[in-house]
């Protein structure tokens, strides 16, 4: 007999876990964030995957890539979380798309896993591909969970700030977009030609290294977050209750926050993922 699941199925059950087995898990990133999640989902048992990253590690990764080591110098980072999912479950059903979100290449393939996923999981470090999440998981009906982490220092004697949030979108009651967790001004800077990007950042004044999709990052603030939202998953997965819509962690007050803020109900995405469950269930 197989006891490997047995003490989270004094949790979940036998049917949760057999929920968990199910699964598909589309995930979006598997870096500081993304590389927590697989590690973390595959040892709760999710066996089906699809993995979306175009990045490879570097040296300035190895501090916070959970899998990789100095000899992955070079290696995608979508290899890396392949190989952790393998070596826990070798039969597992593992689909790699190598590209970033939006890319027209990948679009295609991206809207078939969503077609299929139990779940969509974002770890982004811009505001645009957040948004492409929003869109395409609400077009197809998949429930989306979105999770960031941030790291403010400060050059003037004050306390940095710290932690991270994660957002369940999933019932039309509210989303990244309508619940204002999206930062419009840095989702328009993003969207700019490069030129114009780099002259407005000059008139903000702002230091082109402190801006943009890098900065502080300590992997256990990332293991937090990341483990909050996993755990947020297997409470959906299992069906063991309904997912918070919104976690945020405050780690210089080593606290966790629970936002029962519903959206305002005229939200498109929200309208689109109340439609598009209906015709999926």
């Amino acid at each position: 007999m197989n006891n490997r699941y047995d003490r989270q199925v004094r949790l979940f059950g036998a049917e949760g876990q057999a929920r968990i087995r199910a699964a598909h898990v589309v995930l979006f990133g598997t870096g500081g964030n993304g590389s927590h999640v697989v590690q973390q989902l595959a040892y709760a048992g999710v066996r089906h995957w699809t993995l979306v990253e175009f990045d490879t590690a570097d040296d300035t990764n190895l501090n916070r890539l959970v899998g990789a080591g100095p000899d992955d110098v070079g290696t995608a980072k979508i290899d890396i979380a392949k190989r952790m999912v393998l070596a826990l479950h070798p039969d597992a059903d593992m689909t790699l798309i190598r590209g970033g979100l939006g890319e027209p290449d990948q679009q295609d393939q991206i809207v078939e896993a969503l077609s299929r996923a139990t779940l969509a999981i974002g770890c982004f470090d811009l505001e645009v591909p957040r948004v492409e999440a929003v869109k395409l998981c609400s077009r197809a009906g998949v429930s989306y969970l979105d999770l960031a982490t941030e790291i403010v220092p400060s050059d003037d004697g004050a306390d940095p700030v710290y932690g991270g949030r994660t957002v369940f979108s999933h019932d039309g009651k509210g989303c990244l977009v309508c619940l204002g967790i999206i930062d419009p001004a840095e989702l328009a800077r993003e969207q700019m030609p490069a030129e114009q990007r780099a002259e407005r950042d000059r008139l903000y004044g702002l230091n082109p290294d402190e801006v943009g999709d890098s900065g502080p990052s300590v992997v256990t603030i990332n293991g937090v977050v990341a483990s909050l939202a996993c755990t947020e998953a297997l409470m959906f997965l299992t069906e063991l209750r309904e997912p918070a819509r919104q976690l945020t962690y405050l780690g210089q007050n080593s606290v966790v926050r629970k936002n029962l803020t519903v959206g305002p109900g005229d939200c498109l995405y929200c309208y689109q993922w109340r439609a598009s469950r209906s015709e999926r269930a």
